[in-house]
């Protein structure tokens, strides 16, 4: 996504209630298509970050042995 697109995100995102009805008022079909298409770009993206995250997590074994502490009562 470039910076326009993101800039666009960004009013979509952070617009209050009356900028919004506002802008969509004045919309047209490709305005609203351009909209839906940017949340779904930022989505992906969202998903696409989320995935890397966890992904990067290779060895869980110290955190499965503080949940069965916790799950036994023997927190420390």
């Amino acid at each position: 996504m470039n910076s326009w697109d993101r800039e666009n995100l960004h009013f979509i995102m952070n617009s209050n209630h009356k900028d919004f009805e506002d802008w969509l008022y004045q919309a047209d079909d490709e305005d609203v298509m351009y909209a839906l298409q940017l949340i779904r770009m930022a989505k992906t993206e969202l998903i696409e970050q989320e995935h890397d995250l966890l992904n990067e997590v290779d060895d869980v074994t110290e955190a499965k042995e503080v949940i069965d502490r916790i799950k036994l009562g023997k927190i420390s």
